[in-house]
């Protein structure tokens, strides 16, 4: 912990939010008080009740909407009262009932903002620059190793079931070749220390 910032804070999930999903009661969550929102972020912000709850962020046109992590609708970061970004998560192993299921989950939430345009398959440079920001916002947040492989498994999945069950051999190709490119990205980040978990 010596290398956080002194703007950092520690907050605990509270026992609402159940045991399924990215977030679950009983992990410690490391925020960062002065780290800027960016797209794909995970957000600690206090709604109109003043609760603390957690967010996803996402970037529409020049503004920040931030989508609540238990559910619900999407409302501009600017309605809320922003108090930190998290930088790292920590999980109590007596907790983690279902460990490869919750990574999974959290591998296709953390690429859904690449995957979820249609043209995710092509090689603009629009789809290449999301997949890019995909790749380091969940490498930052989860600390974890990628794996073209299991990459390829959990976002065939992920993306067949968002298109009716269709996959072709063009998505095939477009997926294994990202893939690599995810298993590069993370290999650069480890060995370059950008990484900050």
């Amino acid at each position: 912990m010596s290398d956080l910032p002194a703007s950092s804070f520690l907050v605990e999930v509270s026992p609402g939010a159940g045991i399924d999903g990215e977030l679950i009661e009983g992990d410690v969550l490391v925020a960062d008080e002065k780290r800027i929102t960016e797209y794909g972020d995970l957000v600690l912000a206090c709604d109109e009740y003043d609760e603390m709850r957690a967010y996803r962020s996402h970037r529409i046109g020049g503004y920040l909407r931030l989508v609540p992590m238990g559910g619900g609708h999407a409302v501009p970061a600017s309605a809320l009262d922003c108090v930190g970004v998290v930088v790292r998560r920590a999980r109590n192993p007596a907790n983690d009932f279902e460990p490869e299921e919750i990574a999974d989950t959290t591998l296709a939430d953390a690429f859904a903002p690449w995957f979820s345009v249609s043209t995710w398959n092509t090689s603009s440079p629009a789809d290449a620059r999301r997949f890019h920001e995909c790749c380091h916002d969940y490498m930052q947040s989860s600390g974890g190793q990628v794996r073209a492989g299991a990459f390829v498994e959990t976002l065939r999945k992920a993306i067949s079931q968002r298109c009716g069950g269709s996959w072709d051999d063009y998505c095939e190709r477009a997926l294994q070749s990202r893939a690599q490119c995810a298993e590069a990205i993370c290999a650069y980040l480890h060995d370059t220390h950008q990484i900050t978990r």
